[in-house]
């Protein structure tokens, strides 16, 4: 078969968009949920001290409970369960320590400082044992007294080789056909549980529920929405609440319970943007509160609503201030006051906030509590009453400058990544802002937080959840994280995040409790009430992604019961005085930067009678649905970064053929870029990263339209056997597409076999990850000694090769994983629509930044990235840049060769010139561009112009 007809086959197999068609990938390899008769748990952790593989192979066996199953906890190859009582395991090497950066590969040095992973096993029996359980291992053999564990207990045998704990059994309904997601749970009056969810089928959405009563028989699901676009679901007083997209507006819908039936959805909250991340609570006298995140002119605030029992109130906005609000929590006392916690971007950082709210005739709202007052992140804010209504927040904390100066080239520690350092912070919070913290310290019973010469953590907790139980005890949920190849830069592979619970008896936290079942995604969702019988219940979604590889698969929700940690009710949690992380802050990391972006919002450029404006944004960002993303934060970290820390216009979400092909990643990253787009003020792109190893080389795609699926990559194609040109281009032109290469001088780069102007009209040309492309020699850019991240070093992959070749490439600046703000994508437009900006980049109205500097080029009325022919003089090359700092020098780049250096006064910070070129009567064609040179070593290149004598 010929290329060209094996492309078009390719093109006309590949999924369609909008509507994929055929049945959902089977995934092999996915445990199914415990059986139905399964009433008690426990999990056996081996390999506890090791340091080399072992073997712990074994079986259990019990004289006064039934074994039903066992299966395994990180299995790696070879491992596997022998139903229903016997297991082959062996330990397996564990997180190598951080690879050094340029250093990928194995060596006797890293492999001598790995230690053996941890493995286990979970075996469910059909009652709680009350005689012993008999464990046999290669090893040795053990008994455990049921008496003497449970749940946050840890017991420890084999020398503290072995650790026993008993951990809930998971409960699932029926498995539907898709993926099911954003979990959310309520008691019923009858004492069944109402477990609520998104299913995902066939590029559509739609809630449902299903209700599991007290004898543990599941019914459902059934329908609460129509399909469509939904978003997050939660509930409360007989109420489920869901976001539904309606045009460009995510609207929140609402339907209650009324005689057991539901009847017709409410609409709740219309507004001219999102409304999302919606939280309810409960009080005892009736009153419902729903609090949420809404954008309303392009800024995101919190607001509030309640029922009264008859009606919806009007909605309350409750921040007090105009930056982006995020993500809030609420909660209810026994006397029906609740309290809601949310964070907030301000000056450089997130600071969680809060309020407190009372209803009896009408509303009454406290001050706006400043909870934390720090330069540090924090943010995920929880909030939970206790037994004596006292207010509990929890939230995520990480390093100063979240989201700040980070990537190859910039000094270490100069800010902190996305996802860096999660630790987790508890207090007591009063209506007037005082705060206390547990006599215990949470810290002292989590995963230990590994650092490897102080830069890569290889465990993470974070996300915290809170929930008071029937006893009085405060449980924290949480999720940790576990990748299996971190490095020095904080890049990360092959993770993933379960779920663990420890609580506060008012003396000390319990060991943590796992959730079997919980491995998933960073942000899977998560959401806990209270049982009739004061134990927790807790919901949340799993994506069945393995130890090896652990790679999303399908979407499950699960449901467990977690009871009280023995011993009698609490009756007042025992505090401290509180501490805060770091003192109050005067100025941010960079305290000019709001007027820097103001100042390029209002730059214009006139062509042919249009305006330009910049706009700035980021065309390569990569979220831990790509497998070497675990390093990089969930989906929302990116759009926080975009909207807050970056400043963007644009964004572009670039993960690996979304998550190697997976339809479901496909859909949450093209439903999240319609959930942020705000229009006028904010733009997500539809894209994804094709990964084609060099001579082929890395491409994003770019999507004005929603609904296209990935094009898979061929064997053939990743070995260089097929070219990558005649295979994206036709998939390119039949979805309206276009493309960019990067990493160009790497083995993920390329050496310029393909181009097409129309489809590939531009290269990233730095990469805020690495360094930069341009030429062999010019600043920034990498040569055979540079320890790159990227693989070896191919220098047939330098940008000036591929204009010499005569292709013609614009220039723009992207981060890719890690990095962050320090490589932008500058684009002059007079549309500033997913189109508009397409247009643009076709056009090569672009540059690419390592900061907030202003670049335009033009000659005669031909702007940068235009192409024109001449026959008498040709125009001279007019020049503007306006720096965030003095410019040291601005060179003209012409054919390849430095044709003129303009070096403005010393301290001058912008800078106005014309070149004539006096031999461009010689050359009968050529292109010239500009590249800016601040004395802070930041950086600017203008897209070329390209001149044709005739």
């Amino acid at each position: 078969m010929t290329l060209t007809l094996l492309a078009a086959a390719l093109i006309l197999a590949a999924p369609q968009p909008k509507k994929p068609a055929g049945p959902l990938p089977s995934h092999p390899g996915i445990s199914t949920p415990p059986p139905a008769e399964a009433t008690f748990a426990v999990r056996l952790t081996f390999g506890l001290k090791s340091h080399t593989p072992a073997s712990w192979d074994g079986s259990v066996r019990c004289s006064t409970a039934k074994v039903l199953k066992c299966e395994g906890w990180r299995f790696g190859p070879g491992s596997q369960c022998k139903q229903p009582a016997t297991w082959v395991v062996t330990t397996q090497l564990g997180p190598v320590a951080p690879t050094p950066v340029g250093k990928a590969g194995k060596s006797k040095e890293r492999d001598t400082a790995r230690a053996a992973l941890p493995v286990g096993v979970v075996i469910y029996f059909d009652r709680t044992p009350t005689s012993p359980i008999f464990i046999t291992t290669k090893a040795d053999d053990f008994e455990i007294k049921p008496a003497e564990i449970g749940m946050g207990k840890r017991l420890l045998a084999l020398g503290g080789a072995v650790s026993i704990e008993e951990v809930p059994v998971p409960r699932a309904p029926a498995s539907e056909p898709g993926h099911a997601d954003y979990a959310s749970i309520t008691p019923c009056t009858d004492g069944s549980l109402r477990l609520g969810a998104i299913l995902y089928t066939n590029a559509s959405d739609r809630v449902v529920y299903w209700t599991r009563d007290a004898a543990g028989r599941w019914s459902g699901p059934e329908n609460v929405s129509p399909e469509g676009d939904c978003f997050g679901t939660t509930q409360a007083g007989g109420w489920i609440v869901w976001a539904q997209r309606d045009g460009r507006d995510w609207n929140l819908v609402g339907r209650q319970w009324v005689g057991g039936k539901l009847a017709e959805p409410v609409p709740l909250v219309r507004g001219d943007g999102a409304n999302i991340f919606h939280a309810m609570a409960a009080g005892p006298d009736g009153v419902v509160w729903l609090a949420w995140q809404g954008f309303r002119n392009g800024k995101s605030a919190i607001f509030l609503r309640y029922f009264d029992g008859k009606q919806w109130s009007k909605e309350i906005r409750i921040n007090n201030n105009d930056a982006n609000c995020w993500m809030p929590a609420i909660a209810t006392d026994s006397k029906g006051n609740a309290v809601a916690a949310w964070d907030s971007y301000e000056a450089g950082s997130y600071n969680v906030h809060a309020c407190f709210a009372s209803y009896t005739d009408r509303i009454t709202l406290s001050p706006v509590l400043k909870v934390t007052q720090s330069p540090l992140f924090q943010a995920h804010a929880s909030v939970a009453f206790d037994k004596q209504d006292q207010a509990w927040v929890a939230w995520d904390e990480s390093g100063v400058d979240w989201g700040k100066d980070t990537g190859f080239l910039i000094p270490k520690n100069a800010g902190t990544r996305l996802y860096q350092g999660r630790t987790i912070r508890i207090a007591s919070l009063n209506a007037d802002g005082k705060m206390h913290a547990p006599a215990a310290n949470i810290h002292a019973v989590l995963p230990e937080s590994k650092l490897f010469n102080g830069q890569v953590q290889t465990e993470v907790c974070e996300l915290p959840k809170l929930i008071v139980d029937g006893s009085g005890r405060l449980w924290c949920f949480l999720r940790h994280r576990l990748c299996k190849v971190p490095r020095e830069d904080g890049w990360a592979a092959l993770g993933l995040w379960e779920i663990l619970a420890t609580c506060y008896d008012g003396k000390s936290w319990s060991a943590p409790v796992f959730l079997p079942h919980s491995n998933g995604r960073n942000d899977a969702s998560l959401d806990l009430a209270l049982a009739p019988d004061g134990a927790v219940w807790a919901a949340w979604q799993t994506d069945n992604r393995a130890w090896a590889p652990p790679q999303p698969r399908k979407g499950d929700v699960f449901v467990a019961t977690l009871g009280g940690v023995a011993g009698p009710p609490i009756t007042a949690l025992a505090t401290k005085p509180w501490r805060p992380s770091a003192p109050l802050f005067d100025e941010p990391a960079h305290p000019k930067e709001v007027a820097e972006i103001a100042r390029m919002h209002t730059y214009t450029a006139t062509v042919g009678g249009k305006t330009l404006r910049i706009y700035r944004g980021d065309l390569h960002r990569h979220t831990e649905q790509s497998i070497d993303g675990p390093g990089d934060g969930s989906l929302w970290d990116l759009y926080r970064y975009a909207l807050d820390a970056a400043g963007f216009d644009f964004i572009m979400v670039t993960d690996h053929n979304d998550g190697d092909d997976h339809e479901y990643q496909w859909w949450r990253r093209e439903k999240s870029n319609d959930l942020f787009f705000q229009p006028g003020a904010f733009t997500p792109l539809f894209g994804y990263e094709r990964s084609v190893a060099y001579p082929n080389g890395h491409r994003n795609c770019i999507f004005a339209e929603r609904g296209v699926r990935t094009l898979p990559i061929s064997r053939e194609e990743q070995r260089g056997e097929l070219n990558s040109g005649p295979l994206v281009y036709p998939y390119l032109r039949q979805f309206k597409g276009i493309c960019t290469s990067h990493s160009s001088a790497t083995d993920q780069g390329t050496d310029w076999r393909d181009n097409d102007p129309q489809l590939e009209p531009v290269v990233e040309i730095y990469q805020g990850y690495h360094t930069s492309y341009e030429a062999n020699g010019a600043p920034k850019t990498l040569d055979a000694k540079t320890d790159t991240i990227h693989g070896a070093y191919k220098p047939l992959g330098f940008v000036w090769l591929a204009l010499d070749k005569g292709y013609r490439l614009g220039f723009q600046a992207s981060s890719d994983h890690i990095s962050t703000h320090v490589s932008y994508a500058c684009v002059f437009s007079d549309d500033f629509s997913r189109q508009g900006i397409i247009d643009a980049i076709k056009k090569r109205h672009i540059y690419a930044a390592t900061d907030n500097l202003i670049v335009e080029t033009r000659m005669g009325d031909h702007f940068m990235g235009d192409e024109f022919d001449v026959t008498g003089a040709t125009p001279p090359l007019k020049v503007k840049a306006v720096g965030t700092g003095p410019i040291k020098q601005i060179e003209v780049v012409k054919n390849n060769t430095y044709v003129f250096t303009y070096r403005p006064k010393e301290g001058k910070t912008s800078a106005s010139f014309t070149f004539n070129d006096a031999n461009a009567a010689d050359t009968p064609a050529a292109y010239y561009y500009v590249r800016v040179e601040q004395t802070d070593g930041q950086m600017a290149w203008a897209s070329p112009i390209w001149v044709n004598r005739k």
